[in-house]
C-alpha cells in the first residue's frame, strides 16, 4: 500500500498562479481544479493506492476568536475561493483510484448540470446520484448489449455502488423524456417507407414490434403491440404520419392485416398512398432489425410490457442517433455526445 497526503488549499494557490486560467460551461473558473486533478492521477498511474486530500473551504479559522485576524481570506482573489467548493465536490466524489478515473473520463458531461433542459431537471429532482453516472448508465443500456447486472459490475470497478434495479428505474424515467426531445430535432426522412414486424418477447409471449425505415435506411417509426392484426398497422400507420408525414409508397410483405390498415387510412385522403408487396424490397428494414435483436438478446425478454415499450423506445434512440438522424446544428459529435445533448 502506498498512501500520499496532499495539502488541497497549498495546491490549489500553486497551480491557480501557475496556469493559464480555464472556465466551464457556466463560466466558472476552474483551471486550477483541473491541475490539482491531473497531478492526482498522475500519482495514481505512477503507483499510489491511496491519497488524502484535505482544503480549507472557509479559509477561516476557530483561532479567530482567540486572536483577531489570525486567519482569514482577505485579500483572496475570489476566482480562487470560488474553486474550493468544486474540488470539494469532486473530490467528495472521486473517492478511490476507479472513480477518480472514471470522472477524469466523464467530465464533458459535468457541464450539462448546471444548463439541464427542465423537463429533465423534473424526472431527476429526486435521483441523487450525480447526473453524468446516470445519464452513463442509461446510454450504456440502451447502446450496448450488456444485462443490468453487467451495468451494475461495471460500476463497482469504477468505484461507484449502484444496483442494477436502480439503473433500470432511471432508464423508465429518462427515455420517455429523451425520446420526446430526440423528435424534436430528428432529420425528416424520405417518403418511400419499408415496413415490416419482428418478434419481441414480452412476460413468456412473442408480441409485435411494428418498424419503418425509409429507402436511405433511416428509422421513420415504430410501436410495441400485443397482436399483429389491423388495428395493430393502423394505429403503427397513423403515428408515423402524425410524426413523420404522409409518405408517397410504402413497400410491405404480404400481410393481408398491413394492407387492410393501409387501405382504411387510404378511404379517407384524397391522395392514396401507394402500397407494395415486393420482398427484396423490403431487406433493408429485415436488416435493420438485427441492430435492435442484437440489443434485446441480453436481456432474455422483458417482464412488463409498459417497461418493454419504454426500453425499446431507448434502443431505437440510440440505432437512430447512431445513423445520423439527429440535427446537431453542424456541429461534429459523436452519439454519446448527442445523446447527453438532449438532457441539456
Amino acid at each position: 500500500m502506498k498512501v500520499h497526503l496532499v495539502d488541497g488549499t497549498y495546491e490549489l494557490f500553486r497551480h491557480y498562479f501557475a496556469v493559464p486560467k480555464a472556465r466551464d460551461a457556466r463560466g466558472r473558473e476552474v483551471g486550477a481544479v483541473r491541475r490539482v486533478l491531473a497531478s492526482l492521477l498522475a500519482m495514481m498511474r505512477g503507483g499510489v493506492t491511496h491519497i488524502g486530500v484535505a482544503t480549507d473551504h472557509v479559509i477561516e479559522s476557530f483561532r479567530n476568536n482567540l486572536w483577531a485576524g489570525y486567519k482569514t481570506s482577505e485579500g483572496v482573489e475570489p476566482d480562487l475561493l470560488s474553486q474550493f467548493p468544486i474540488l470539494e465536490e469532486v473530490l467528495g466524489f472521486c473517492r478511490n483510484r476507479g472513480s477518480l478515473l472514471f470522472f477524469a473520463l466523464t467530465t464533458r458531461c459535468r457541464a450539462m448540470r448546471q444548463a439541464l433542459n427542465p423537463v429533465v431537471a423534473k424526472v431527476l429532482k429526486r435521483l441523487h446520484y450525480p447526473l453524468d453516472v446516470i445519464l452513463l448508465c442509461v446510454r450504456w443500456y440502451s447502446a450496448y448489449p450488456l444485462s443490468l447486472r453487467n451495468l451494475e459490475e461495471m460500476m463497482a470497478e469504477r468505484g461507484i455502488s449502484v444496483d442494477h434495479s436502480t439503473v433500470h428505474r432511471w432508464a423508465i424515467k429518462l427515455l420517455p423524456v429523451l425520446e420526446r426531445e430526440f423528435r424534436r430535432s430528428k432529420h425528416k426522412v424520405g417518403k418511400s417507407l419499408r415496413m415490416d414486424e419482428t418478434y419481441i418477447r414480452v412476460q413468456g409471449e412473442w408480441k409485435y414490434l411494428y418498424r419503418a425505415v425509409d429507402k436511405a435506411g433511416a428509422t421513420v417509426d415504430f410501436l410495441l403491440r400485443a397482436h399483429r392484426d389491423k388495428a395493430a398497422a393502423r394505429m403503427f400507420f397513423e403515428q408515423a404520419i402524425e410524426q413523420n408525414g404522409a409518405p408517397e409508397k410504402v413497400t410491405i410483405d404480404k400481410s393481408g392485416s398491413n394492407v387492410a390498415a393501409l387501405e382504411a387510412i387510404n378511404a379517407g385522403r384524397r391522395k392514396r398512398i401507394v402500397v407494395r408487396q415486393i420482398k427484396y424490397l423490403n431487406n433493408i428494414v429485415e436488416q435493420d432489425h438485427r441492430a435492435i435483436k442484437r440489443r434485446t438478446r441480453p436481456m432474455l425478454g422483458f417482464k412488463d410490457f409498459r417497461c418493454a415499450r419504454i426500453l425499446l423506445s431507448g434502443i431505437e434512440l440510440m440505432h437512430m442517433i447512431r445513423k445520423g438522424q439527429m440535427k446537431n446544428a453542424g456541429k461534429e459529435r459523436t452519439p454519446a455526445q448527442n445523446f447527453y445533448s438532449l438532457a441539456a
